[in-house]
């Protein structure tokens, strides 16, 4: 009866073990299915205590007519990935929410060669150290990493490269549940370090990582245009954006002074803090936009700064509260940003513009 109303389908989850699955294959098979953009896949075999001895289903061409569908989504234990005939190097936007098998997910990403976005997740991934995992790699430009915070990634994340990769995002699996530890990132910095030649955008949307880890990470990346950082609610210890964060990013202007310019290309920087969770003052959030900002030309002057770093032009600063003993100092260096052209500051309530 379901499947008697497949041509209507647009948005389809399915969430049952491998027997039912192929049931349903075959109650599809040749059946068009015009309309389906996207499929939710969920093998619940060997989940719930649901036995695996159930029949496999043959390979089929249930879903060879769906010219619409370029959203996919897996999980299970799918590693044969013949008992799942899909149209793989057609999807655009490729999610492995709760695959558990290492292997298979290696070999959907490798399948989906047209896929522009790739999401993966670590919640359910189990991993077997014997056993020999193939490298792959995937061309999508938009790469995401929802981590549940023990680390299991970093049994598939060795193995993929993303020579394309635009922006690489890195969330919590499970947002309602904030990661008990700091996220490790030295697997995180070794895959950047095989992908971050086309990578321009990094965000960090409430996972803990150490300022240490942060940096070593933003180092891995010089091409960097946009940073975005999201601290999840804490306490001041559980900050990623640390003073030694700042001090890092502040480029030193001073007559003889000299140093390493970290991420030298960055145009856009977005830090939002939670529940008191900022460790640093407002001055040294401003003196670093300062250093990053496009120089004043001062034609008296008679020396000119070097332009290395000055590609800063939106900055977005929010959930902090003002304190007074930093306002006299802060205003001095506020006035100073509004005469950059075309620049935009967003900090707490406050928002300054300079000339278009």
């Amino acid at each position: 009866m379901l499947c008697s109303e497949a041509h209507r389908w647009t948005d389809v989850l399915f969430n049952m073990p491998s027997a039912c699955l192929g049931e349903m294959y075959q109650s599809l098979d040749a059946k068009p299915l015009p309309n389906l953009t996207s499929l939710t896949l969920v093998d619940l075999t060997n989940a719930n205590g649901l036995p695996s001895t159930a029949p496999t289903p043959s390979p089929l061409t249930v879903f060879a007519h769906t010219p619409k569908l370029h959203m996919l989504c897996l999980g299970g234990p799918v590693c044969d990935l013949a008992n799942h005939p899909l149209p793989y190097g057609r999807i655009s936007s490729l999610v492995l929410s709760w695959m558990s098998e290492p292997l298979g997910i290696l070999r959907v990403i490798e399948l989906c060669t047209s896929a522009y976005h790739v999401s993966v997740s670590d919640t359910f991934i189990e991993c077997d150290d014997e056993s020999t995992l193939p490298d792959v790699s995937t061309k999508a430009p938009f790469v995401s990493f929802r981590l549940g915070g023990l680390g299991r990634i970093q049994h598939v994340l060795e193995h993929i490269s993303a020579p394309a990769m635009f922006s690489l995002k890195l969330a919590p699996a499970d947002p309602s549940k904030p990661c008990p530890s700091a996220y490790e990132l030295d697997g995180m910095i070794d895959f950047v370090r095989r992908s971050a030649a086309s990578l321009r955008r990094l965000e960090i949307a409430c996972v803990r990582v150490s300022d240490v880890g942060l940096l070593q990470l933003l180092a891995a990346t010089p091409g960097l245009t946009e940073l975005y950082v999201h601290q999840q609610p804490g306490k001041e210890g559980d900050a990623v954006i640390t003073p030694l964060v700042i001090r890092r990013l502040t480029i030193p202007r001073g007559k003889g002074e000299k140093g390493e310019v970290l991420v030298p290309n960055l145009k856009g920087i977005m830090f939002n803090w939670q529940r008191r969770s900022r460790p640093v003052g407002k001055v040294e959030l401003l003196r670093m936009v300062e250093s990053r900002a496009p120089a004043i030309i001062d034609v008296d002057a008679e020396v000119v700064e070097e332009d290395v770093g000055r590609a800063l032009k939106a900055v977005t600063f929010r959930g902090f509260e003002d304190e007074e003993e930093e306002e006299s100092e802060a205003e001095e260096v506020v006035k100073r940003l509004k005469r950059v052209p075309k620049f935009k500051m967003v900090i707490g309530a406050v928002v300054v513009r300079g000339p278009v």
